[in-house]
């Protein structure tokens, strides 16, 4: 009996456990959904770290300060609402509704080319869009002519004409933005840090499992894309630096993650939909513009003031 015993304690004390680890190679909706996943994460550990500080300063007690013959007193007032100290548990019951809040914003809408921190929107000139028509009546013309004819030249010198005029009228607008700005006598410029190439990018295309090719979104993003292209951010930013540096001004860009849907004075994820253009504060009894909190928020990240950096 004893060697049996033995020989099953000899076994048992051979078994090994092995882990394996395998890579994935997720689909772009798969991608999308665990970034989608990562952000809600990022945000809720942020805003619940950010909560516990907010009832810690609403509810210091008073302290005492002995200094010689002098004693410092200070205080702080009740909050106007009490509430019991946040616990895992109070947070987690919270994170249903929080989730609701988090989806992604587009930076140009209608006329508007800039906002400003000093509440200034600076209108867009749109000279690819006023023409976009007359090139195609003349790229349509052009197109029937036969190859080589003098008329086909002549409309071609025609068409190149307009897309110079178009070029022209935006380096233009962009001179004449810049100069308003740096009139104002400020000596640093903060702006936001554009993937310009990554905006004007193309959707990935989409198959399902037999290989057939799947909506992705494109036909939608074509107008965003051709947006993005006729307001031509990164002439401007060129010529605004050049202009500034000209005025002894700096330019500096920074990141603008959450700059746009951040309440600007109290920290709120407000802005979510990109349909939500205006806020009505009900505590304030005033209305946000979305376009100037999200440019008062970017002057908080140049001055290291916005709480993604805190």
């Amino acid at each position: 009996m004893s060697d049996v015993n033995y020989i099953f304690t000899h076994a048992q004390s051979t078994i090994m456990i092995l882990n394996y680890q395998y890579r994935c190679y997720p689909e772009t909706p798969q991608k999308s959904q665990l970034n989608s996943w990562l952000r809600v994460c990022q945000y809720w550990y942020n805003w619940q770290i950010g909560d516990r500080f907010r009832w810690w300063d609403s509810n210091r007690t008073n302290y005492v300060v002995p200094s010689g013959d002098f004693c410092y007193i200070s205080c702080s007032l009740p909050p106007l609402e009490l509430r019991d100290q946040p616990t895992f548990y109070s947070q987690k019951k919270l994170l249903p509704e929080k989730k609701k809040d988090l989806t992604i914003d587009a930076v140009l809408f209608e006329d508007d080319y800039l906002a400003t921190s000093e509440g200034k929107k600076l209108p867009s000139v749109k000279s690819y869009r006023n023409s976009q028509n007359e090139l195609a009546k003349i790229s349509q013309r052009k197109n029937a002519k036969k190859k080589g004819s003098k008329a086909r030249r002549k409309l071609a010198k025609r068409e190149a004409g307009k897309h110079q005029q178009i070029a022209r009228a935006r380096k233009d607008h962009a001179y004449k933005i810049a100069h308003s700005l740096v009139r104002s006598d400020k000596k640093v410029f903060f702006v936001e840090n554009l993937n310009l190439r990554g905006l004007r990018k193309r959707n990935k295309t989409k198959k399902d499992h037999q290989g057939n090719y799947l909506p992705n979104g494109q036909g939608a993003k074509s107008g965003l894309n051709k947006s993005w292209s006729d307001a031509s951010f990164g002439q401007f930013f060129d010529i605004f630096s050049y202009i500034a540096e000209k005025a002894g001004a700096v330019v500096k860009k920074v990141n603008p993650a959450y700059t746009s849907q951040l309440l600007c004075y109290r920290d709120e994820f407000v802005f979510t939909d990109c349909g939500i253009r205006k806020y009505w504060d009900e505590v304030e009894q005033i209305w946000v513009d979305r376009d100037i909190s999200a440019a008062i928020n970017l002057k908080r990240v140049g001055l290291e003031l916005f709480p993604t950096i805190n």
